[in-house]
């Protein structure tokens, strides 16, 4: 079943696309239904996970592409937990995940710092994901590695491989 989120976006996309042709203005994907400064966001049994803002986004089946992203994500309690925002991005309507692509960056509400060049999130896991290398600042240490699974605020990381780190006059090595 497809959440209310994508029936809303799929009817703006329609809505903007129909005047989009009447003002003769350039689509920003060409061949698709398009939109710009679009807001959207998930919602869970009344529970907000996610505000996605975009600076265009395109429908292509049980697609929707996005530029110029920013990506909220919630708590439990519907507090921000953290912010994403990359180069361009996907949302897979069927399973409600996300993908993030190109400059990747969250920062969490702890003042904790992720960046990376693709960022995957599941909603079935509620998590974020990646195999690509990551950079990782909190407000005692720095780590590097390859390969991470995190929850959204980035309070439960776990490194996959090639990890190295700094931290208050430590330096160590995995």
């Amino acid at each position: 079943m497809r959440s209310l989120a994508s029936l809303l976006a799929l009817l703006f996309l329609t809505i903007l696309a129909c005047s989009r042709e009447k003002l003769g203005e350039p689509e920003a994907f060409p061949g698709n239904e398009s939109a710009e400064k679009v807001r959207i966001w998930q919602t869970d049994k009344g529970r907000r996970l996610w505000e996605l803002m975009a600076d265009s986004m395109e429908q292509a089946g049980d697609t929707v592409r996005v530029k110029g992203v920013r990506l909220t994500f919630y708590d439990r309690h519907g507090k921000a937990q953290s912010v994403l925002t990359s180069d361009s991005g996907r949302y897979y309507q069927s399973s409600e995940d996300m993908a993030a692509y190109g400059r990747v960056e969250v920062n969490g509400q702890d003042g904790s710092y992720l960046s990376t060049e693709s960022l995957f999130y599941s909603k079935k896991q509620e998590e974020i994901f990646t195999e690509d290398r990551v950079y990782i600042r909190t407000q005692d240490k720095e780590v590097w590695g390859r390969g991470l699974v995190s929850d959204p605020g980035l309070t439960r990381i776990e490194i996959k491989e090639e990890v190295t780190g700094k931290g208050q006059e430590e330096e160590w090595q995995r």
